[in-house]
């Protein structure tokens, strides 16, 4: 597939998560680039992780991060930012030097606003994708090593958009689980477990919906989040054959 790239397409064709699993199942490193009215947002992919993110909106910097989960205080930012400047470093650098943060503290932070850059992307409906080969950036000192199907899984996990998740799924559907080692398991917590296990031997949509324990908007979350990583689809696949 690498001899292809670039390889492009609109969202309305293809969602975040799915473009995710398809180059995790396909061993493909590189960057997924998606651009949107007011931004770009990368993600780089390497060895089966998402090891790097960047994004040009304004909110998804560092500084709005640490400001927004309460880091830092907003004087506190601005002295970093002066400092910055005159030592020509980076803000992370700066808070420590400042005793803002530890360098524990500061590869918490910076992964954590990958992750958040990560997740955004998936309840996207409207853009454009385009898969480019791997660049120098993905050698950043701080970087994530989160693995693909943990990402989707997060990623699902912090949508907030019913109306994105729901149209995920056909009325009438019927799903059908994945045969026994044929994909590659991904840590559930237990409340996703309990929703695959009712797929059972293949059921409506509507009627493990009505047998979840969940709202129907969690059920259904975890049901595009199974669906994703392959472990539920919409057709019986065959059990493999002995041999």
């Amino acid at each position: 597939m690498e001899r292809h790239l670039p390889i492009s397409g609109t969202l309305g064709e293809l969602d975040v998560a799915s473009i995710l699993a398809r180059m995790h199942q396909q061993a493909l490193d590189g960057r997924l680039k998606v651009s949107a009215a007011r931004f770009t947002k990368t993600v780089w992919l390497q060895e089966g992780c998402v090891v790097f993110a960047q994004s040009t909106l304004a909110d998804d910097a560092l500084g709005s991060y640490l400001l927004a989960n309460g880091a830092v205080e907003a004087a506190e930012l601005e002295k970093a930012r002066r400092r910055m400047q005159k030592n020509h470093c980076r803000l992370g650098r700066a808070l420590m030097e400042m005793g803002r943060l530890t360098p524990e503290r500061l590869w918490s932070e910076v992964g954590g606003q990958m992750r958040a850059i990560v997740f955004s992307l998936f309840p996207l409906a409207a853009g454009r994708y385009d898969i480019l080969h791997p660049v120098a950036e993905a050698r950043e000192s701080i970087q994530l090593r989160l693995p693909v199907p943990a990402a989707i899984l997060e990623g699902v996990r912090a949508i907030r958009d019913e109306e994105f998740v729901a149209s995920r799924f056909e009325p009438g559907m019927t799903l059908y689980p994945a045969p026994a080692g044929s994909v590659p398991g991904a840590e559930l917590m237990p409340h996703e477990a309990h929703v695959l296990s009712l797929v059972g031997g293949g059921l409506p949509l509507e009627e493990i919906v009505a047998r979840s324990e969940l709202l129907r908007f969690d059920t259904l979350k975890v049901l595009y989040a199974l669906r994703v990583l392959g472990q539920v689809g919409d057709r019986r696949r065959p059990g493999r054959a002995p041999t």
